[in-house]
This record gives C-alpha cells, structure tokens and sequence, in this order.
C-alpha cells in the first residue's frame, strides 16, 4: 500500500520541479518586450485556428449586461456571474434578453495561455457536441484572451447546485431519487457516446436543478473524450495522467505533498483538489476510467440522500488515507439510504475499489428505472408542502417495500383522495394497484380484489395497457391467494401477452415469475423452472437484482417440493447473498424462513431453528409483524416436529395472537391448523378437533375452497382418531370435492389416500385399494416421487391384509427404493416396518426381525415417540413368533412404557395385547388373562370396540388353550359380536375360526365345518389369500377327524398350493403335517415319510421348534411303523430336546406315548 503511495509522491515532486522550471521561463519571457509580442501574435493565431469550428458560438462582448457586481458562485479557476444575454434576430442589442450564467474563467499574468486556450477550447468543442436533457447546454463563448476575457454562456439555473437545491426544503425520497436519476441518465449519456466522454469532476457542485426541477450535469473542464482527438489534445497532457488538476490547467502555485506514516496522517498542501469525490486510482496517478466517474456517482447518490459532503469531519490527507484503506461510511446505518435498499446496494457496487466491478453507467441508469422516482415539486413561497399523488404513490411504495403495511394503506389513502381531487386518471390508477397490493400484504384479500378491479376499470377507459397488465397480474396474484389458480392462470397470461406486445420487460419478467408458482402449485415442476429462467434472463438483462434473487427464491422453492432439498439450499442461499449484499432485509428475512423450512423437512432441526431465529430478528428489526409471526410459526413448526407440544402450542398461540392483531384472518386459520396438529399429538382430541372446526370455519367465512379443504382433511384425521368413521369418511370426501373443485390435484389426492385408510381399517379392501390407485395414479402424473411410495406403502398393507405377502412385500420394496433415492429416512423406516410385516406373516422371523431393527433405529433418531413405540411393538411381534419371548417381552414392555408417557391409551392397549400373546404362548395363563381383562377395560374407556374385540378373541384362544370351552365360546362368541357390529370381517373370520377350533376340539366335527366354512366365505370376499388358506387348512382337520381322508387331502392340497403361491413356508409346512397325518392313517407310510422330511427342513429353515417338533414326532411315527426303530428313536430324541427346550407339556405327553411305543416295540418278538 505505501508503496503506491511513495510512487505518487514522486511524480508529485517531479512535476512541482517542472513547474517551476515553467515558471523562470515565464518571467524570462515577460521581461522582454520582442518576446512578449511575438508570443501575443501566436496566442491571436492560435485562438482564431482552435475556435475556428465554433465560430457560430460566439458571442459579443457587449451582447452580455451582468445583473448583479461581484459573483453568484465559482471555484479556483473563475467565478460564475448572472447576466443578461442581449441579442435581438439581426444579432444587435436588444432592450430585452435571457438570463444567462456566465462562467469567468481566470487569466492572470501567470497564466501559460497557450495551454489554457487549449483547455478552453477542449471544453468548448466538449460541450458543443453534447445534446442531453441533463447535460449543461453551451448557449456560446465570449474570448478576448488578449485582454484576459474567456467566458462561456449557459442557462441560468436559479435552483443552484443540487446540494443548494436539497437544502432549500424538506425533499421526500422518491423526489431525491428523481434527481440522482436524472444525474445517471447524463453520465450513461457521456459514457454512450462514440467515442466516449469522461466528466473527471463529478461532485454535488456541479449537478445543477434546473426550472423543470431536473439535474444537469455541469463543469466540463477536467472532461476528457476517451480516445486522443490530434488537433485539441496534441501537445496537452496526456490523457492517462491524474485528473487531479483541470485538463489544461496548471496552478501557479506549487504543491507539496508531506507523508508521515507513523501516525497513518497524509499532509498535502497546495491547490484545492476534488478529494472527496476522486476514486482510488487517480489518487495513484493511473489510467483514467470512466468508472472513475461512477466512484464519484457514488457520492452524489450519498450526498443527494443524506445532505451530508463525502467525509464531512475529515480534511484532504485523512479522506485520501480512508479511501486507499476502503474505510467508506456504512450506508445501511444512515436512516434515509436504509429506506432505499436499492440504491445502498449500487452505491457500494460504485464504491468498489477495483473498477472492473464497478457498474457501468448504463447499469446504473437501469437499476435506477426500478427504483420509486418523483419529479421534485417547490411549495408555495411561505406555505407547507402539499405532496403531490404521484409522490404520494411512490412514497407508499417505500413503506411497502418496508413491510410497513399500515403506513403504506395510509399514505396511499393520502395520494387517492388527492388524484381523485384533481381527476388524475393515471395516479388513481397507480394508487390503487399500490393499495391491493398492501390488502394483499395483509392477507385481506376482499379489498385488495376491489382495488385491483378498480384499478383495472381506470386503465380499460383511460386506454393505458401498461395499466391494465398490472391490474390483471395483480388480480391474478389474488386468485392465486385464494387458491383459484385456473383463474389466476389465465389472468397471468392475459398480462404476460399485453407485456409482451408493448414490450415490457419488467412486466414479462414478474408474470412468469407468478406463472412460475402457478405451474408448481400444480406440480408442473419442469414448467415451473422454464419459466423462472426466463424471468432470471430478462431481470440479469434489465440489471433487476431484485428480481434475480426473487427468481433464486422460487427456484428454491420448486426443488423444495421436488424434495432435492441440496438444490434448493443452494438457490435459497444464492438468493440471501444478493439480499444481503443490497440491504433488503426484508427479502433476507423471507430467504432466511423458507431455508429454515428446507433445513426441518430434512431434519435438521438445529440448522432450521437457526434459520429461524435469524429470520425473527430481521423481521423484529424492521418491525414486520407478519414476517415475526410467520417465525414463530416456523418455531413452532419445529418442536411440534420434536414432540415438544407444549412448547409447539406455545408458539403456535403466540403466532395466532399476531396474525390476530393484525387483522389476518388466513393466517390465524392456519395457526388454528397447527395448535390443532400439537393437541393431536398430545391425544387431546376434543381440543384438537375444536382448533380445526375454528379453521375451517374461517376459511369458510373467507370463501378459502382450497383451505377449507385442508381444514377438513384434518377433521377427518381426528375423526379417525376417535374411530369416527362415518364422520372421518364425510369430512375426507368433502374435502376431496372441494379438492378437485379447485384443481388441488395434491390435496386430491391426500384425501383420497385418507379414504383408502378408512377402508382398509374397516376391511373394505376393495374400496380401499379403488381409493389408492387413484392417488398413486395422481402422484405418479404430476411426479410426486415421495407421495407415490407412501400409497405403495398402504397398497402393500392392503395386500398384506390379503395374505398376499408376496406382492405386499414388492410395493413395500419399491416404496423403499423411492425413499432411500430421496433421502428420506422417515419413509424408508415406515417401508421397512411393513417388509418387517411381511416377513413375520411369511414366518421368516430372522428377516422380519433385521427390518424391524432398521425401522427401529430411524426411528430412534428421527421419529416420534409413537412412532418408535410402534416399531418395538413390531419388533416385539417378530421376536415373538421366534419364540424369543424374553426380547419379545422387553420390547413390548418398553413400547407400553412410551405409550403410556404420552398418554396413549390406545398404544398401551395394543401393548397389553402383546404381552398377553407372549404369556399365553408361555402357558402363564393367569398373567396373560389379568393383561387381556386390562386390554378390555382400557379399551371400554376409551370407546376402542377394536381393541374390546381383539381382547375378547385373546380371551377366548386363552381359555381354548386351557381346553376350557365354555369360556371360549363365550369369549369368541363375544369377538364376533363386536367384529360384525364394527363391519370388521377379518376380525369376524378370525372369531368364526376361534368357535370352528372349540368345536373341533370337542370332535363336534361338523358345528366346526359350519364355522369354518362361514369363515371361508368372508376371507375369500376380503380376498384373505393367507386367512383362506389357513381355514381350508381347518376344514381339511374336520374331514380328517371324521376319518373322511379323500376330502381332508382335498383341503389340504388346495391349502398348500396357496401357501406355495404366496411364499408362505410355514403354512406350507403345517399343510404338509396334515397331509402326513392323512398317509399315516391310511397306512401309505413312504408318502408320509416324505411329507414330514419336507416339513422338517421347511420349520427348521424357519427357526420354528414348534413346528419342526411336531414334524419330527411324526418322522418317528412313520419310522416306527416301518419298524426303523434306530431312526424312530433319533427322530424322536430330537422332538424331545425341543419340547423340553420350549417346556412343552403337550408336546411332551405325546412323545412319552411314543417312546413307550418304540420299546414295546423293540422287546416284542419280530
């Protein structure tokens, strides 16, 4: 850094040493006489050769009669003085004139002539080729240098400069950024021209106001065209030196330049120099730019809005210090720059030190196109400022943009009664689009619908398309609101065409990018994405920064919902770089709540919270009531997602209690939804079901179809909940027709998913599946991945039900494939519990286990408690049927334990059940009877006829175990009772099937087919694969009790196909058993060797002892009859070892008989 500033001082002393060797040289000249007339001729010469081409410029020094003695302004080089210019059509005097200002510039004997001719005339051949609006127009010149008269001839300005003008009244923001407007115009048009001009001495000071209360860019001494022009610039300084000095001129009085970097103080003494405004590199004496000229724009936009020079409290060597270092004023501090994030974000891009990154001129201009500008208007001499409606408009827009929502209404309520004063068609229109958008703000969505639609009367009549584009999108923005998207869509492109056709392209560019959101609302994702990367070209093209990052924020949003939650991270976090790099604290804000949003959907709750808080404070900052209360919705979000009820109902309340106060309704509905879902959680259905009556009621009043929709899906879940199925079943196809009414394809679908889970708890598996494949149909078309396998989830439950294990186990399958793709373990631990169910209705206990472990483990991490406690209740299940009861046991003791801490009765219940199961598989009958009576009461208190039933069929196996018949009549009697009251028929064959095994216990044969056969039919109606399988199973037992093998082989047969068809080992296994039953019978001993050989390697395979024990006593049986004694024995060692192993009475009893029957065997005589 000091190293550039040692090479400046240098070229500074070396150039204090050639002036004053220019100065000895002068005096030598002046001294004598020959010399000084011969230099007199040149001089003449010279300006007759320079001013030749400006000849019709010219103006007589009598034509100029000054106004006032002394002078109204100037600098260093001369003085500005007020005149009259006196030229009648001849060219003479006249009595009348313009008022002119006239620029004296300063000769002295001193002065080197020749140099300062060249310079006067360089600025005039400048000025004369220039035709702006906001470029100082040369009226002509009037030179004598003979007598030391150089002056140039403007319009007097009688506003002054722009600092005298701002400080002559209190000038509102948009009136301030007309000027600083203005002031960009003329400098792209400096820079635009061929070829083009740098000013080099851009300051407040030389920004006029004109009459019209227009800035004009004045001062062109220190200008330089940007390529050299031979016959001005030859012999000048070079145009790459330092623009320090005015082109042409040098001062008489040296410089001396002191550095002391001990103390960080720079000392310069010498001429005056336009510091304050200079860029960094021609501080350094480097090639001049034009975005030299664009560091100094800078500074005029800092003293146009704050009234304040660049660097006030500093002198010259600190402000150079400061600006080498980069330790330029904080903008956002300043109050007034905060308003305009805008114009902060392109003043620091101006004040970048490298000029390359720099904006150009013509960027500048455009990004000031967006901004909200209003002529200046003067009051009255004496009275107050009576702000115009436009001003009023643009003001109202600030406040917008502010989120400050109430003074927006109010100012813009200001600006319409006065446009309405004056029947200014054109401002009414305007105002009223500002005031729908505010309602919008505010989510009173009635009156924003009036103001666009008065907005879009005015435009109709008054002929403005521009208008009537902006009124439509704004209309279509309200539909969109409301959830009428088909409308929305349509007034969307009715906008986009009028844009289009005008063209327009910040109109073209906000319509796709509301396009945009109506396509992923509708899941039209790819649709969605073209048309933001349309808006992204037009906005990148216009240098609408804004907009770009809005594009970011709804690219975001459309990968969010195409769960590539990466992408969208990325796009929100690119969106919050422009946000924050342009002080819109607001966008920042909104970037910030939806990043939170991406970070909770994949869990990560840490990084969601802080994104939230972030975004609360930022909201709080700018006092946005709604951005606050949408945090703390966003917090709520996440404890709720945490199983912190009470503290998700505490933010939900306080996000409710906001969006009451400030009159949104929606928003309130919404709050209702949530603290609705927290009171569900916490099994408070009655409080849950009063929060979702209050938003649909809301929603109702506000005509919302597609929320009313939502607030009814949510009913029918807490219906379902409390087992009110008819209810659940009304509010669920309500919500689907208003669904479908609307064009809510994914809300569509949700309910009828809902439908399909109604129908499957009540067995109506037809209906259930009708329901299913229209939602997966839906989420397959609009490419809803996740969704799509959450309804092969419920398509495998459905074929589970079945028994048809074997399909169910390949939706489950696939549904996991689709989860694990997106990262979506929620949905890859609720696949792996169903092939858990799968497996453990195959008997494939080890595979079943190992999923269940899986779902477990998620579980753990990420789940609810419920939802682990259901897992271990799974988990409990497979175990069980390994007859691994210890583990079995401790699972359901611990999901029994969760249960029963979140107060879910209905979980403990299903718990109790299990153990009951496990008990009783344990012949710990008074154990399982007292766990099965707690299943019936908590069951009775609670309504659950589900769980009293599946107690009383736990009841009645008990009490059949116990070969007590009476009471498992009863018990199975009372099961199918409840069964057929709730319309469940797998619960009714399951109690039919309990009644047909008393009575064939009690070799009342035919009673048993009666029950068995009624069984059968149900299961084949519900399409039980493995249900019918298993009763043809027991009907087969019935034949052969009564000896009647032909019809028993039958059954058997027609069981075991099944089983082979569906993948179920262990009922194939068990048909095999019968069947060996009906060969020993009938004396075919080599059949029924071979029967049993494959039910033992199919049980062992299995890990089921009980089964292989079974398989083995008749192994031994078979074995005995054939007189194989030795392997009789064996077989029947190895029964004994299990049944000991499982204390298996029966089991045992008959094995006994056996083994007395192989010794009789082996001591009779052969």
């Amino acid at each position: 850094m000091f190293k550039r500033f040692r090479r400046w001082i240098n070229r500074v002393f070396r150039r204090r040493r050639q002036r004053l060797n220019d100065l000895r040289i002068r005096e030598l000249k002046k001294s004598d006489p020959k010399v000084r007339s011969q230099e007199s001729n040149i001089i003449k010469d010279l300006a007759q050769t320079l001013l030749s081409s400006l000849s019709g410029k010219r103006i007589r020094l009598a034509s100029i009669k000054f106004v006032l003695t002394g002078s109204a302004g100037g600098g260093g080089k001369g003085d500005v003085a007020v005149a009259t210019l006196i030229v009648d059509e001849s060219g003479a005097a006249s009595q009348e004139g313009k008022r002119v200002a006239v620029k004296r510039l300063r000769l002295s004997s001193e002065t080197d002539r020749r140099a300062f001719l060249k310079a006067f005339a360089n600025e005039l051949r400048v000025l004369d080729r220039l035709s702006n609006p906001h470029i100082v127009e040369l009226i002509g010149f009037v030179e004598d240098i003979e007598n030391g008269i150089a002056w140039m001839v403007f319009p007097w300005e009688a506003n002054g400069n722009i600092r005298e003008f701002l400080r002559t009244g209190e000038w509102d923001i948009p009136e301030r950024l007309s000027l600083i407007k203005d002031i960009a115009t003329g400098i792209a048009y400096l820079h635009s021209r061929q070829p083009p001009i740098r000013h080099g001495d851009l300051k407040s000071l030389n920004i006029l106001v004109n009459n019209s209360f227009r800035a004009v860019i004045t001062d062109f001494g220190s200008a330089r065209v940007m390529e050299e022009v031979n016959d001005i610039e030859e012999g000048a300084a070079d145009h790459h030196a330092t623009p320090i000095n005015h082109i042409g001129f040098q001062d008489d009085q040296p410089s001396e330049v002191n550095l002391s970097v001990s103390d960080n103080q720079l000392t310069l003494t010498g001429p005056s120099w336009s510091l304050r405004w200079a860029a960094p590199e021609l501080l350094f004496s480097e090639q001049l730019v034009l975005a030299s000229d664009i560091w100094a724009f800078g500074w005029i936009c800092w003293e146009a809005v704050t009234d304040k020079y660049p660097f006030p409290d500093s002198g010259e060597g600190v402000i150079t210090l400061m600006v080498i270092k980069g330790q330029l004023p904080s903008i956002y501090d300043d109050n007034q720059l905060s308003q305009i994030h805008q114009l902060c974000c392109l003043m620091i891009r101006c004040w970048s030190h490298d000029p390359k990154e720099r904006p150009s001129a013509a960027d500048c201009q455009k990004a000031l196109e967006l901004m909200p500008t209003v002529i200046p208007v003067a009051k009255p001499d004496g009275k107050p400022k009576i702000r115009s409606a436009p001003l009023l408009f643009h003001m109202g827009q600030v406040h917008h943009l502010h989120a400050r929502y109430e003074e927006a209404l109010g100012t813009f309520e200001q600006g319409l009664a006065i446009a309405q004063s004056t029947d200014d068609k054109s401002a009414i229109g305007s105002i009223l689009l500002g005031l729908g958008r505010a309602h919008q703000a505010r989510s009173n969505f009635v009156k924003a619908e009036e103001s666009y639609n008065q907005a879009l009367g005015i435009y109709t009549i008054v002929g403005s398309d521009y208008g009537r584009a902006d009124a439509l999108r704004g209309l279509g923005e309200m539909h969109r609101a409301r959830s009428n998207d088909a409308s929305a869509k349509k007034l969307f492109t009715e906008a986009l065409e009028i844009y289009t056709s005008l063209p327009y392209d910040l109109g073209q560019a906000n319509t796709l990018l509301s396009l945009s959101n109506i396509h992923q609302l509708w899941l039209q994702y790819d649709e969605a994405a073209e048309s933001c990367i349309k808006a992204m070209e037009i906005y990148t093209r216009i240098g609408d920064v804004v907009g770009q990052a809005n594009v970011l924020q709804v690219l975001g949003e459309i990968y969010q919902a195409q769960s590539d939650y990466v992408a969208a991270e990325e796009s929100y976090t690119q969106a919050l770089v422009i946000y924050t790099n342009i002080g819109n604290n607001l966008g920042r804000a909104n970037v910030l709540f939806r990043l939170g949003g991406t970070h909770r959907v994949r869990l990560d709750y840490a990084k969601a919270e802080d994104a939230y808080n972030q975004a609360m404070n930022v909201y709080t900052s700018i006092e946005d009531d709604y951005g606050r209360a949408n945090a703390t919705f966003g917090l709520g979000s996440i404890q709720l997602a945490q199983s912190n009820y009470v503290a998700a109902r505490d933010l939900f309340t306080q996000a409710m209690e906001t969006y009451k106060s400030i009159g949104d309704d929606f928003s309130q509905a919404n709050a209702f939804l949530k603290l609705g879902d927290a009171h569900q959680e916490q099994l408070d259905y009655a409080k849950a079901e009063e929060c979702f009556s209050k938003a649909l009621e809301i929603f109702t009043r506000l005509g919302e179809d597609y929320d009313r929709a939502n607030a009814l899906r949510a009913l029918g879940r807490i219906q379902t909940l409390k087992l009110n199925y008819a209810g659940a079943e009304i509010s669920f196809t309500q919500a689907m027709e208003l669904s479908r009414s609307v064009g809510d394809r994914s809300g569509l679908a949700y309910a009828l998913l809902a439908l399909g889970n109604i129908h499957q708890t009540l067995s109506s598996l037809d209906k259930a599946e009708d329901y299913y494949a229209q939602a997966l149909e839906i989420y397959t078309r609009i490419g809803n991945a996740q969704l799509r396998a959450n309804v092969l989830l419920n398509l495998g439950n459905i074929h589970g039900m079945r028994s048809n294990h074997l399909e169910a186990q390949k939706l489950y399958t696939q549904a996991m494939e689709i989860f694990s793709n997106g990262e979506d373990d929620l949905g890859r631990a609720n696949a792996a519990f169903g092939l858990g169910h799968t497996h453990k209705a195959l008997s494939n206990n080890d595979e079943a286990e190992k999923f269940y472990a899986e779902a477990l483990e998620v579980f753990k991490r990420i789940g609810s408690d419920l939802i682990r406690a259901n897992t271990l209740l799974g988990l409990g299940e497979a175990q069980r049927a390994q007859s691994n009861y210890t583990a079995a046991e401790e699972n359901l003791t611990q999901a029994r334990e969760i249960f029963a801490s979140n107060k879910d009765s209905r979980g403990q219940s299903n718990a109790l059940l299990g153990l009951g199961e496990i008990l009783r598989a344990q012949s710990k009958y008074g154990e399982a009877e007292e766990a099965y009576n707690q299943v019936t009461k908590i069951s009775t208190s609670i309504g659950d006829e589900m769980g009293r039933a599946n107690a009383a069929l736990g009841l009645g196996e008990l009490h059949k175990a116990q070969s007590n018949h009476g009471d498992a009549d009863k018990s199975y009697t009372q099961a199918l009772e409840t069964f057929t009251n709730i319309g469940n028929d797998v619960g009714r064959a399951t109690a039919l099937r309990g009644l047909g095994d008393i009575y064939q216990e009690k070799s009342n044969y035919a009673r048993a087919e009666e029950y068995y056969t009624q069984a059968l039919t149900l299961l084949i109606s519900i399409e039980d694969v493995a249900g019918r399988a298993n009763t043809l199973l027991n009907i087969g037992e019935t034949h052969l009790g009564r000896t009647n093998y032909t019809a028993a082989r039958e059954f058997f047969t027609q069981a075991m196909e099944i089983y082979r068809s569906i993948g179920d080992d262990s009922g194939h296994a068990n048909a095999l058993d019968g069947l060996g039953e009906i060969h020993i019978a009938q004396l075919k001993y080599t059949e029924a060797d071979g029967v049993y050989t494959q039910a033992v390697e199919i049980f062992t395979s299995l890990g089921d002892e009980f089964g292989q024990s079974d398989a083995l006593l008749g192994l031994a049986h078979v074995r005995l009859h054939q007189a194989r004694l030795a392997d009789a024995k064996k077989f029947l060692n190895d029964a004994v070892e299990i049944l000991s192993r499982l204390d298996d009475e029966p089991g045992k009893e008959h094995a006994a008989e056996l083994l007395t029957k192989i010794l009789e065997a082996e001591t009779s005589p052969t």
